[in-house]
């Protein structure tokens, strides 16, 4: 996304909609407020293993939020939302 918006490569817009499917599917829901919301970062035998990890849950969410902005008309550095 950031070659993109640098106009280094283009976006390859279904690969990247596809990859932000499969970050989602690592999302965790509980009851627990403290892992709800949370994302796991490994499978074992196909099922995700339901243990929060703090690095997968920070980089996952930077990175659908990146996804968010691209598909709201593109990716902004922070300063570009104040404008």
């Amino acid at each position: 996304m950031y070659a993109d918006k640098l106009g280094v490569m283009e976006l390859e817009y279904t690969r990247a909609e596809q990859e932000a499917g499969m970050i989602a599917e690592f999302q965790m829901q509980s009851t627990d407020p403290k892992t709800d919301g949370g994302f796991a970062h490994a499978r074992k035998r196909g099922q995700i293993i339901p243990q929060l990890d703090p690095t997968a849950t920070a980089l996952a969410l930077q990175a659908l939020e990146m996804w968010d902005q691209t598909e709201e008309g593109g990716l902004r550095d922070d300063w570009e939302v104040l404008v």
